[in-house]
Order: C-alpha cells, then sequence, then structure tokens
C-alpha cells in the first residue's frame, strides 16, 4: 500500500489537472449552478459570462460535490493508501466537511481535518504533509502540524460590494445601515467563522486597518519560520491594486497572489479581496 493521500476540494482555487500532477493529492468538484446551469468546478471551463454574471449581481448557489464521486474515491484511497487525510473547504461554509466525515467514519485510515486554509496553503500544506510522511513522521504529526498551520493563518476579507455575501446567507448581524452606506469599506475576519471586524470609511483606510491586525496577529503569534503575506481575488482588481501599492509603500513582500475558486467568488462577490497570513511553509 502507499503511505499518505491527501484530498482537496475545488475551494482550493486550483483546477483538478494541476492538482492532481501533484502526486499522491487528489482533487474533488465543488459544483457550481447558475441560472439552471450547473458547473463542476475545477473540471468545466469558467465560462467569462458567468463571471459577468455574477459581477452583475445574478443570483448563483453553490452544493455539495457529487455524492458518487466522494463515495467512489473514499472507497478507492482506503484500499490503496495507508493513511488519508482529507482538507475540505471550511465547515462553517460548507456541508462539504461533514459529508466526508460521514462517508468516512468506518475507516479508521482517514482523518477529515477542519481548516481555514485559502488558495495555494491547501497544497503548500498537502506538499510538506506528504514530504514528512517520506521522511518518516508519523500521522498524529502531520495532523497536528496541519492543525498548527491553521491556528497561525489568519485572514479578512474586503468586499467591493456585499450583494453575494447578503445572498448566501454569510453575513448576519450587521446593522442595515451599514449594509446599505456605499461610502464605508466593510472589513470581514476569517476564523472559525465569517465575523464583521471594522469598518474603513475608504477601501485604502480599511486595508490599513487590515494590515495593523495583521501585523498585531504576527507580533502576538512569533513563529521561528516567519509569516507570508498572500492576496487572492475575486476577478475584479480595484482592491487588489489598492492593497499592492499599501504594500509596496510599506516594504511588505508578497507572498501569494492569485485569483479565487468560482466557489468564492459566488459568495464574496466580484472584486472581493482576502489578505492574509500564514505560516511560512519550509521543505
Amino acid at each position: 500500500m502507499k503511505k499518505l493521500a491527501i484530498v482537496l476540494d475545488s475551494f482550493c482555487g486550483l483546477d483538478k489537472k494541476y492538482v492532481e500532477s501533484n502526486e499522491n493529492i487528489f482533487f474533488v468538484s465543488l459544483q457550481i449552478e447558475i441560472e439552471n446551469k450547473v458547473f463542476q468546478e475545477g473540471y468545466d471551463i469558467v465560462n467569462l459570462d458567468v463571471i459577468e454574471k455574477v459581477k452583475n449581481g445574478v443570483k448563483a448557489s453553490t452544493s455539495l460535490p457529487s455524492l458518487s464521486i466522494v463515495k467512489d474515491l473514499i472507497e478507492k484511497l482506503s484500499n490503496e493508501y495507508k493513511n488519508v487525510i482529507i482538507l475540505p473547504i471550511a465547515k462553517h461554509m460548507s456541508g462539504t466537511h461533514d459529508l466526508f466525515l460521514n462517508y468516512t467514519k468506518e475507516y479508521k485510515n482517514m482523518q477529515v481535518i477542519d481548516n481555514q486554509f485559502v488558495g495555494d496553503t491547501y497544497l503548500d500544506v498537502s506538499r510538506k504533509a506528504i514530504a514528512m510522511f517520506d521522511s518518516g513522521s508519523n500521522i498524529s504529526g502531520i495532523v497536528s502540524f496541519i492543525k498548527e498551520v491553521n491556528e497561525k493563518t489568519i485572514g479578512f476579507i474586503i468586499p467591493d460590494n456585499l450583494v453575494s455575501l447578503i445572498n448566501s446567507g454569510r453575513l448576519k448581524g450587521i446593522k442595515k445601515h451599514i449594509i446599505s452606506s456605499s461610502n464605508l469599506s466593510l472589513i470581514i475576519k476569517v476564523s472559525t467563522k465569517l465575523s464583521f471586524s471594522g469598518i474603513g470609511r475608504t477601501k485604502t483606510s480599511a486595508i490599513k486597518k487590515i494590515f495593523n491586525k495583521l501585523d498585531k496577529f504576527c507580533t502576538d503569534n512569533v513563529i521561528v519560520s516567519g509569516y507570508v503575506y498572500k492576496l487572492f481575488y475575486s476577478h475584479g482588481v480595484n482592491n487588489l491594486n489598492i492593497a499592492k501599492e499599501y504594500m509596496k509603500a510599506n516594504g511588505i513582500r508578497i507572498g501569494a497572489e492569485r485569483k479565487t475558486s468560482l466557489s468564492v467568488l459566488v459568495h464574496s462577490g466580484y472584486g472581493a479581496l482576502y489578505i492574509g497570513v500564514t505560516p511560512k511553509i519550509l521543505f
């Protein structure tokens, strides 16, 4: 039997071909529905018309991966690998975590780990976990590594508008006058849940507040490897460009910059920007 497999879903923002070009890493697609058409994220080519429709406020939704695909993959990996770790989209954002938990409960060699990773952090963590296992680390040590990286990962979202977030039901408890004000920029913390974390009078002031929060987090949680700053954007680049200008002016290095997955676009809206830090992973 092979040693360790990692399963990611399409929330990571990478396509199936690229993810599975990495040996022992597997990919499951979330499903996107818009105007009664269903797309398998990461498999189907995303039509620019779909992105344009989300940009213009057409309601879209995400749904769980195909149950048959999940079941078949779980059975395949249980027979071929000694250990399997599954890193799905965060539990508070989707039922995918519980779906995997239900399908793997009878297999002692499988673990589903809730997380708040975004973008290529998924692949970095997966590659490191496999390298650790190949070098002799046991599975409990690898799980501890993943959980430690997760605990020291934090990020914030600046939406360009709130239509998609409101439609998705992800925003709760924010006063209507805040939502309806076009002059304020909301800051949303990405942690064990999405939560209101402040307001900026402009996009620039909101971004400055985020970097102050990230700086405090890094100062309060010092690690030997240091942190990497990451920017993930939902196709529109206005917020992204403001953040990059701020980072350049303040000598902050961009560790990663990537478009988000379509599933993130659906829920956060066109032009939303995620700014976060994660521990630098050394290979």
